[in-house]
């Protein structure tokens, strides 16, 4: 119902419509400085996201040694909230940010994924409220970044590439989130800890690549702010 409140942005597109997918590949490429480390930043952002989504109930189980009847309402509702209130301060953030100058669209992907780094030792908290405080803010942080940087792609990148452009980094998000950062704390716990306590291992795979993501983010920041929108560099 909100969209119906919402009013169509101005079109200034100045490149050619790409006439097959070749071409459109082409003229993403001109972006690359831009497009490379805020896919990164969405990449590594969302491996933190999901090797804690995945993990989080295991670790309740084996080291708090809660039962689904003792986290599945609490789990459930951290889960809903801190996709909405990620969403809604990823949105904020970014309209905030773009009135700021170009790459001020990224500002809140930047402080998000910096919040993410202490939120991913979540894992190593003593109580199950620690926990659960931590592994909010974790994925409200991944939300927000996520809307931010989409926001970042959707103000500066061209109509006409706007498509193929989400379609590639959605692709590159889910093969590289849901299907690497699990596997990578798997493995970290069967070499370092002998196939035992997953928490290290998650611990360490969250805040790296949160760091990751920081770095990314502020880098696409960097090379977004001389970028005209709605033009080929």
């Amino acid at each position: 119902a909100a969209l119906v409140f919402m009013r169509e942005p101005l079109r200034r597109e100045v490149i050619a419509q790409p006439g097959n997918l070749k071409q459109a590949l082409r003229a993403l490429w001109t972006y690359r400085r831009f497009m490379l480390p805020l896919t990164a930043g969405m990449v590594t952002v969302g491996m933190a996201d999901a090797a804690a989504a995945i993990w989080a109930v295991p670790i309740l189980t084996r080291t708090f040694h809660q039962s689904p009847a003792d986290f599945g309402t609490w789990m459930g509702i951290l889960n809903l909230g801190s996709g909405v209130v990620g969403a809604v301060l990823g949105g904020v953030a970014a309209d905030l940010g773009q009135r700021r100058g170009q790459g001020g669209v990224l500002t809140g992907a930047v402080i998000a994924a910096a919040l993410s780094v202490p939120a991913a030792l979540f894992c190593l908290m003593p109580g199950v409220w620690g926990f659960a405080a931590l592994l909010a803010l974790l994925l409200t942080c991944g939300a927000c970044a996520n809307i931010a940087a989409t926001s970042a792609i959707m103000v500066i990148m061209p109509n006409q590439l706007r498509g193929i452009c989400m379609s590639l980094v959605v692709a590159v998000i889910g093969l590289s989130a849901f299907g690497v950062a699990p596997l990578l704390v798997s493995v970290g716990a069967q070499v370092f800890a002998k196939g035992g306590a997953l928490e290290m291992p998650l611990a360490v795979v969250g805040v790296a690549t949160s760091l990751l993501a920081t770095f990314a983010f502020l880098r696409a920041q960097r090379c977004a702010a001389p970028l005209t929108p709605m033009e080929s560099p």
